[in-house]
């Protein structure tokens, strides 16, 4: 629901602010007063294209602001979570801002929106129905949105759309194993060489680094071993060695310190030094064993680095990668060899779900034929009251134009989400024409009273939006303009009607009236918006009853216009 509307700088209007309420709004006024610019301005927020000619002469920028209640509406929500903007309970604000120099922006609820989010907004928020406005029912798209709605096939229009992309998937699937049979073959090829390569290397984690470390120490035996052997012998074989020269400090402290109890901590700390040099000379002495001259040892350390050198240039920047590559490879190929048995299953798959959509869809165009009649009688009945009684409506089923398609029991089917069908509506507004396309040949005036028409029809079900028509009233009046009256306030019951009129019978029918006026002020032109009081409405409906001189018999028609709504 619209809740408030903000225009500042559009046209002849430089700053007004209205606060809507739910139900049925009507807007009158002089012609020329500017009653279209709040038609337009409401289309600036749902994506319509922006034009500095808009601009109020003088002013930098025009901008257009709606605050909107979504009743928690799930579509809505989950389509501002995609785009990345949060909301504020049920409140959203839509702002649309255009520059002198053509810069515009959309934003929502503060975050900068493209014209294809508002769009989508649009589509849930605001309905217009009017000459020069967008609307679904021009988007042939929508009638089988219509049709479905009649007939309360929505649920079984969502399994067929969930059958016919469970179809598609698995027909993707099945494309990409039906690749061309020579690339295949020479995909197996390479990836079995790759397999075999990294499979012989027998690599593993951490291989790399143990190997430089060993070859740092081959590269180095010669040093290493004359450094580890002088040093063992230092502490162990020489005459004169280190460990039998301190063993003996440690006896001598052992004597000293049965008698002065103060040498007992350095005793103890010569008796752990000493089986720490042993230890120490025990390790040199392996390492010394160990770090001899190996020429061939040598050789293989260094040719098992090259080889995973050159691999790595081929498979990854570590052993570790490597491995996840052969892992890959493995499953890659596993995917190849047994593609034959996967198409198999995917072809029985597809003939399974395809069998199941054609019966679903066969009784969704069932459904849809049967009650096309009924959806055409009601339409027409509600065109006669609004003096369009001798208009022909019918709806025209064409089959689905798709790239793919399949025979079944002899029939040729071309699959879509919404079935096996399109539909488009046909319209005869005159009697002697031709049923045309209702996108092509149908006025302002006439789509306005066929969109309230359908809505009419829909009246039960339809609920929470924000209808807004203009020209609804062109070409109509007395008995009729009535009708339209009653028409709207009816749908006024579950959803906000907003509508620009110069009926004071639909006048009479709005639960809120606002009054467009247009008046000069130091050579500048002013349009103001205001909300009537009951008296100030009585005025308005006689004076569209009678025109600039208000007389007692207008204002007694007027007051009995009221009364019977």
């Amino acid at each position: 629901m619209l809740q408030s509307l903000r225009i500042k700088n559009l046209a002849v209007i430089e700053d007004i602010e209205i606060e809507f309420s739910k139900g049925f709004s009507v807007f009158t006024g002089e012609t020329g007063a500017g009653k279209s610019i709040i038609i337009d301005a409401l289309g600036l927020l749902v994506g319509e294209r922006t034009d500095t000619d808009l601009i109020r002469t003088g002013a930098e920028q025009m901008s257009v602001e709606g605050v909107f209640e979504t009743g928690g509406d799930k579509e809505i929500l989950q389509l501002l979570k995609d785009s990345g903007i949060e909301t504020d309970g049920d409140r959203i604000v839509i702002k649309r801002e255009l520059k002198s120099d053509g810069h515009s922006r959309g934003l929502v609820n503060g975050c900068f929106a493209t014209t294809r989010l508002l769009k989508n907004l649009g589509f849930y928020l605001i309905e217009i129905h009017g000459q020069h406005q967008h609307q679904r029912l021009l988007d042939n798209a929508n009638h089988l949105l219509v049709l479905d709605g009649f007939a309360g096939a929505d649920g079984l229009r969502t399994e067929v759309a969930a059958l016919y992309d469970s179809m598609e998937q698995a027909r993707k699937q099945l494309d990409a194993i039906r690749q061309d049979e020579r690339m295949k073959a020479q995909k197996i090829d390479i990836l079995n060489f790759q397999i075999r390569e990294l499979e012989e290397a027998r690599l593993e984690p951490g291989e790399e680094e143990k190997l430089e470390q060993e070859k740092q120490i081959l590269a180095n035996a010669e040093f290493l071993f004359r450094n580890a052997s002088e040093a063992y012998n230092s502490l162990y074989e020489e005459e004169t060695n280190i460990l039998s020269r301190l063993d003996q400090v440690r006896k001598n402290l052992s004597r000293i310190s049965d008698i002065d109890p103060s040498f007992a901590s350095d005793f103890e700390s010569t008796e752990t030094m000493v089986y720490s040099l042993k230890d120490l000379a025990m390790k040199l002495q392996h390492f010394s064993e160990r770090a001899a001259p190996d020429a061939s040892r040598l050789e293989h350390v260094e040719s098992r680095l090259d080889m995973i050198k050159r691999l790595k240039k081929k498979y990854g920047s570590s052993i570790a990668e490597m491995l996840v590559f052969l892992a890959g490879a493995k499953k890659e190929l596993e995917e190849l060899t047994t593609s034959e048995e996967k198409e198999a299953e995917l072809e029985s798959r597809i003939n399974e779900i395809r069998i199941e959509y054609v019966r679903r869809a066969i009784e969704l165009r069932k459904i849809r034929q049967d009650i096309t009649p009924k959806l055409i009688q009601d339409v027409e009945q509600q065109l006669s009251m609004l003096a369009m009684d001798r208009t022909k409506f019918s709806i025209n089923f064409q089959p689905v134009q798709t790239d793919s398609s399949f025979i079944l029991n002899d029939m040729e089917f071309k699959p879509g989400p919404s079935g096996i069908d399109e539909i488009e509506f046909f319209i005869a507004p005159n009697v002697g024409e031709e049923l045309r396309p209702l996108s092509k040949i149908a006025s302002g005036g006439e789509l306005s009273r066929f969109m309230l028409a359908l809505e009419s029809v829909f009246k039960e079900k339809s609920a929470g939006r924000t209808l807004i028509f203009d020209e609804v009233d062109a070409g109509i009046g007395g008995r009729v303009a009535e009708i339209v009256g009653k028409k709207l306030r009816l749908l006024a019951f579950n959803n906000q009607i907003i509508c620009v009129t110069h009926l004071p019978q639909v006048a009479a029918s709005a639960a809120e009236h606002f009054f467009i006026n247009k008046s000069v002020r130091f050579n500048r032109t002013y349009t103001v918006v205001r909300k009537l009081t009951h008296e100030e409405k009585i005025n308005e409906i006689a004076r569209m009853l009678g025109g600039i001189k208000i007389t007692d018999t207008t204002l007694q028609q007027a007051k009995e216009f009221l009364e019977k709504f």
